[in-house]
């Protein structure tokens, strides 16, 4: 499943999404996962391309349920009100700190998804 995840509400969008792509990158679990930011090209006048969301590609063997607690644990270091939109295959969910705080929250946000 291809996942994209945007940022909602951030003051330093690129900063945030690059610094949410290297937790997610360090991680001793997702480390072998495909895990990338996606950018486009800058608006007239930019100096650069725009950073608009990390992509993760995920297996089997339960690595959606550890990205999304590390989702959680990350956005619970934010110091502003920041939340997270999710794109599955076949729904998109916004989750916040209290989105993630429960086992079955996390079971509930895969199962919508991945099925819609």
């Amino acid at each position: 499943m291809i996942l994209t995840i945007e940022m909602l509400g951030s003051t330093d969008h690129a900063a945030d999404l690059a610094n949410l792509n290297h937790v997610l990158k360090t991680d001793d679990v997702l480390r072998q996962t495909d895990i990338r930011l996606r950018s486009r090209p800058g608006d007239s006048g930019a100096m650069g391309p725009v950073t608009e969301a990390v992509v993760v590609a995920l297996g089997s063997g339960g690595i959606g349920a550890v990205l999304l607690q590390t989702l959680g644990e990350w956005l619970r270091t934010r110091k502003s009100d920041v939340s997270l939109r999710l794109t599955g295959p076949k729904a998109t969910v916004e989750i916040n700190v209290s989105s993630v705080d429960a086992p079955a929250k996390v079971e509930q946000i895969l199962r919508q998804l991945e099925t819609g």
